[in-house]
């Protein structure tokens, strides 16, 4: 019952991601905590969000912004060393919990007259060092990378795949940080293959709900989306306070 349920959220998380190009791996974290130990939860939704990521870029792979990746690519190779210290050494996350939910608002709520980010070679190289670092220690990085993929004069279609294509980056990277910290993959086989095989059917969905879409919809719907993602996390945030309040 379990790996039905988990196949179940693993391609209903991936139409959303596949329309979007976000949330998709917020929600399946979250859905997957219900079923899973935590310990378990991060290492198999790396695995699954890697697939799904490959998935959409294949589809979408004549939108990406190759450019943008090669730079992104770089620093991720760098990042990813310095992740294998880090998931030693810090076990709370809450600072960068704070810092995506400041980027998703901006990016959300920015008057007009307010620039979009827009990362040169040299920051996306810095982006892709940053995110491959704290990468293991968050478990999903999508909603980081969000505010730096919507931007207007990117295509809804080059928005999702080159996304998509710097989670899969990051989910690569971590596969060998976390069997360096012995994690029996191997035992999870199961759970693992039939939510590939549903990310699959549900990527595939997304992807075709995606180009029907016009790019005004498209943007608002995203923009939607990390705004809701931006009330999850406050929520996060601040429930420790509300409790120790009560």
């Amino acid at each position: 019952m379990s790996i039905v349920l988990l196949a179940l959220s693993s391609c209903i998380t991936s139409v959303v991601a596949g329309f979007t190009g976000m949330a998709g791996g917020v929600m399946m974290i979250a859905l997957m905590m219900m079923i899973l130990p935590p310990t378990i939860v991060v290492p198999l939704h790396g695995i699954v969000q890697l697939f799904s990521n490959v998935f959409r870029v294949f589809v979408l792979r004549h939108s990406v912004h190759r450019h943008t990746m090669k730079f992104f690519i770089g620093g991720a190779a760098l990042g990813g060393c310095i992740g294998y210290f880090l998931i030693r050494e810090i076990s709370s996350s809450e600072w960068f919990l704070a810092v995506v939910c400041a980027l998703l608002f901006y990016t959300v709520f920015k008057p007009k007259r307010m620039p979009d980010i827009k990362l040169n070679a040299t920051g996306f190289f810095l982006l892709g060092a940053f995110t491959a670092a704290i990468g293991p220690l968050v478990g999903t990085v999508g909603p980081f990378l969000a505010p730096f993929f919507v931007r207007d004069d990117f295509q809804k279609e080059t928005i999702v795949a080159t996304k998509g294509a710097a989670q899969a980056t990051v989910h690569v990277i971590k596969i060998p940080i976390f069997l360096s910290l012995q994690f029996a993959y191997q035992d999870y086989m199961p759970h693992m293959l039939g939510m590939i095989v549903a990310a699959y059917v549900g990527t595939w969905i997304g992807v075709r709900l995606l180009h029907r879409a016009n790019q005004q919809l498209f943007m608002r719907i995203v923009k939607i989306t990390m705004f809701l993602i931006a009330l999850r996390l406050l929520h996060r945030l601040l429930e420790p306070l509300f409790i120790t309040a009560v």
